[in-house]
């Protein structure tokens, strides 16, 4: 059962939710989607890749239940992280933007002060933002490793929170990423000093082992968390980690069905297996059958492996043995050294194959790794089952299964040296069997190329083509791709500042092309980049270039911790003078014949390496990749307590004048408090509370973004728009008896959700210039409800108007009647996808009128 501590709490949370908040989608065919995302998983790691990586049963980890996953879609054999570490394979995933266009550039969360990491630009959004807007209930759970602040603005430790000062609370983290609710913890579970809930850090409140209520970090009842490392595998917290957080997916999917079940769902399940420390689940080293670990409540097997023996999977010796370094320690020695220092590794190493004399291993010892990894085959079986016995009241006569998009991957390579947890792949050429170089933390393949599986057992229902099932597909992507790819499953038009790095995969995943390596990136302008610290890594079809300038880290230390003037990773100096360019690269392989990357030659000097060069500076110094996509200018935002103050490049908490900043600010992100006057040249992100905003006797929003993703905006004079962007998504505009007004030129006001309520709508004239004002409705059933009349300034001209883009659900509410909405169509000042109809065909067009009573009217668009 639920703890009831925990369950309060998620219930208060949903009946504070605004009805704009909770709409339901009745009918809508949008699939339900399911990411799962593991820790340290290489291709070897399960058996569902077993046939291609050609392990022997007595190595494999037995996985069934990935398995069955890839029986019902298709696996990948060329998908990256798009860093070999944690935190960047994070950001990239969430933002479909690569890492390193963060401010901290090649590490994306750093140590003492990880708030940096954190990715919450206006409209830079995340994949959850994005479904989120589009309808879904967002459940997020695991490892977040992104960065987070509290009140106190000091939370300061490696990877999360020892001791948390202040309240406990959060105000920049998950839930300002999109998610409804998240359960997991703030970075990898064995160092972290607290779990998090929703936007409070919380800690076990028993210190018995089955008992997983969580109270808030200063409760009186807080068990207290001891940082771990080789030399304390036992903390007793940590075995209750994942079984908390799968128990909190139980109870979020079980209230999902009984009171949002019309809501199409997205499930983010960042597990932390199989991170190091290897502790199993609910690991009970005393039982009276031996030490054994579970999860709900099934036994994790310790014969972990298909031929049902104690196998160490990283040396293939039997556990009594030693541990031995790998075979080829002289060869990694060479080409970058060890994952940590070779003293510190042999030392762990020794310690996690320790064997007892009744023939016990440690807690720490390789099979609970490949039992962890077991965690993960237990949950997806799960949630499979769930899915699969569930049914989808949105599709009457169907399962869940049946409108759910099942993806499993990793956020890099296997965590230790060995070939079978890293993996093998036949060789393209040959078909021999060839083992992945390198493991998480190194640069060649096997640091970043991890398992993806993409299952969607009947798309028919939203009309699309299915994956093929039981297939393998060679593809190359990265996992900053997944955000593009369900923008284009669920029809949401991205932003061109919105996932930046970003291309859909749908016509490899549905099209059955599965064996063309550039069927997603296409040519030799747009290829695929990944990183490890300083380096940059740039894949055109199966030529892999690596190259770094090295004084970059060094140019840019004081943007990362001093003023953040420029905090996008540009300016990549490569001299491409002839005979000079070759000093950049470090390799350049051709993996269809060179996998194992052990050949490297002299490649790194010809025509084609100055042309990937070329490439990789150009993609990586424009600030995106993704065609139609355009840079973004002004930096990062963070969410601040009460309302806002912009310490140099963020904003973070209430500022005692409780106002916004003047001037070139980079952008912040808003809940309550006050701003008076002007806004000019800022992105503002309003996502929660209420912010009131009291303009000037002719104040107005100059060369700005607003954006309105939840909460009230309370405004006391009329709004005026010059050559600005505000769109709403959710949350509402309150101006009373006061006016909405496009003026001057290039504004323009978006209605993708929410509502908003004025007297009056209108417009100022374009101007000297060329542009036009306008007053757009896209996306969702956002409404504007006017009590007073439209009007024109400028008629003769028709530049200003007001847009439906197909496919919007929006209304416009007013008292005009159908003849005055010809005439505004006549005028050229209604329009359809930004095209003005033809005079005299208002009542041919798309528009309905329908009549509210009282004698108000709702122009929608069929």
């Amino acid at each position: 059962m639920y703890s009831l501590k925990l369950s309060a709490c998620f219930l208060i949370c949903v009946s504070t939710l605004s009805a704009a908040e909770t709409r339901q989608l009745g009918g809508d065919p949008v699939p339900n989607v399911v990411l799962f995302f593991v820790d340290d998983m290489g291709l070897g790691d399960t058996s569902a890749y077993q046939d291609l990586t050609g392990t022997a049963d007595a190595e494999q980890i037995y996985t069934p239940e990935m398995e069955r996953l890839a029986s019902m879609g298709t696996r990948f054999t060329d998908a990256h992280s798009n860093g070999a570490t944690c935190s960047p394979s994070r950001i990239s995933l969430l933002s479909g933007t690569y890492s390193f266009r963060s401010p901290l550039k090649t590490r994306a969360v750093r140590d003492n002060d990880h708030i940096h990491g954190i990715i919450l630009p206006g409209r830079r959004t995340t994949m959850a933002h994005m479904l989120q807007r589009s309808g879904y209930r967002t459940y997020g759970y695991g490892k977040w490793h992104i960065g987070l602040r509290g009140d106190s603005g000091d939370d300061r430790n490696r990877d999360g929170v020892i001791d948390v000062p202040g309240s406990g609370m959060l105000y920049e983290g998950p839930i300002e990423s999109g998610f409804d609710t998240y359960t997991g913890t703030p970075g990898n579970f064995s160092y972290g000093g607290a779990m998090i809930q929703d936007k409070q850090y919380m800690r076990f409140a028993s210190s018995d082992p089955h008992d997983y209520s969580l109270v808030p970090i200063n409760d009186p009842s807080a068990q207290p968390w001891v940082r771990q490392g080789p030399e304390r595998p036992t903390d007793p917290n940590l075995p209750k980690v994942q079984p908390a957080i799968f128990e909190k997916l139980q109870y979020d999917i079980s209230t999902h069905m009984d009171s949002r079940a019309d809501q199409p769902f997205f499930i983010y399940y960042a597990s932390h297996s199989n991170h190091d420390p290897y502790v199993a689940a609910n690991y009970d080293p005393n039982h009276p059958d031996g030490p054994r670990a579970s999860l709900n409540g099934v036994v994790i097997d310790p014969n972990v492996t298909k031929a049902g023996g104690m196998i160490d999977i990283v040396t293939g010796e039997d556990l009594t043995g030693n541990g031995i370094p790998d075979p080829d320690y002289e060869y990694y020695q060479t080409h970058g050294g060890w994952i940590w220092n070779d003293a510190f590794r042999r030392k762990w190493w020794d310690h996690v194959t320790e064997v007892d004399e009744e023939g016990n291993i440690t807690v720490n010892g390789p099979t609970n790794r490949a039992m962890m990894v077991q965690e993960n085959d237990i949950i997806i079986g799960y949630l499979l089952d769930f899915l699969e016995q569930t049914d989808d009241p949105r599709n009457p006569g169907h399962k869940l299964i049946d409108n759910t998009i099942f993806i499993f991957t990793s956020d890099n390579g296997a965590d230790i040296r060995g070939d079978v947890a890293v993996g093998a792949l036949p060789q393209s050429s040959d078909g021999v069997i060839t083992e992945l170089a390198g493991y998480k933390g190194t640069r060649w393949e096997g640091g970043n190329r991890v398992p993806f599986i993409a299952a969607w057992p009947n798309p028919a229902i939203a009309g699309q083509n299915p994956i093929p099932a039981k297939a393998t597909s060679s593809a190359l992507f990265g996992l900053n791709d997944l955000y593009a790819t369900l923008a284009e499953v669920i029809g949401y038009e991205l932003h061109e500042e919105e996932a930046v790095d970003s291309e859909s995969l749908l016509t490899a995943w549905t099209n059955g092309v599965l064996d063309q390596v550039d069927v997603v990136r296409k040519g030799d302008d747009n290829g695929l980049i990944y990183q490890y610290h300083e380096r940059l890594f740039l894949r055109l079809g199966e030529l892999k270039l690596a190259a770094v300038d090295w004084s970059y880290d060094n140019r840019f230390a004081d943007d990362r911790f001093g003023d953040r003037s420029n905090l996008d990773f540009k300016k990549m100096v490569f001299d491409f003078n002839e005979g000079n360019w070759q000093q950049y690269i470090r390799v350049l392989v051709d993996l269809s014949t060179n996998l194992d990357e052990r050949q490297e030659g002299d490649l790194g000097k010809t025509e084609t390496a100055h042309k990937m060069l070329a490439t990789l500076n150009r993609l990586t110094n424009q600030g995106f990749s993704r065609a139609g996509a355009s840079d973004f200018e002004n930096g990062l935002n963070f969410t601040g307590g009460d309302l806002l103050r912009a310490s140099n490049w963020h904003s973070y908490k209430a500022s005692q004048s409780r106002s916004l900043p003047k001037g070139r600010t980079p952008g912040i992100i808003a809940e309550n408090g006050t701003v008076g006057g002007d806004i000019k040249d800022i992105i503002l992100v309003h996502r929660s509370g209420t912010l009131a905003y009291s303009p000037g006797r002719a104040g107005k929003l100059t060369g700005s973004f607003f954006e309105l993703d939840g909460g009230t905006l309370m405004v006391d004079r009329d709004l005026r728009i010059s050559s600005s962007h505000f769109v709403t998504y959710r949350g509402a505009v309150e101006l009373g008896s006061n006016n909405l007004v496009i003026q001057g030129s290039n504004g323009e006001f978006t209605v993708s959700g929410g509502t908003i309520n004025a007297k009056d709508l209108s417009f100022g004239g374009a101007g000297a210039s060329d542009g036009s004002n306008v007053v757009r409705f896209k996306g969702g059933e956002g409404t504007l409800n006017l009590t007073g009349q439209i009007s024109f300034q400028d008629d003769s001209t028709g530049r200003d108007f007001i847009d439906f883009k197909s496919g919007a659900r929006g209304r416009l509410l007013t008292t005009m009647d159908a003849s005055s909405f010809s005439a505004l169509w006549d005028a050229g000042n209604l329009r359809i996808n930004g095209e003005a109809g033809k005079p005299g065909q208002f009542a041919a067009s798309n528009f309905k009128l329908v009549d509210l009573g009282d004698g108000r009217n709702a122009l929608v668009l069929e």
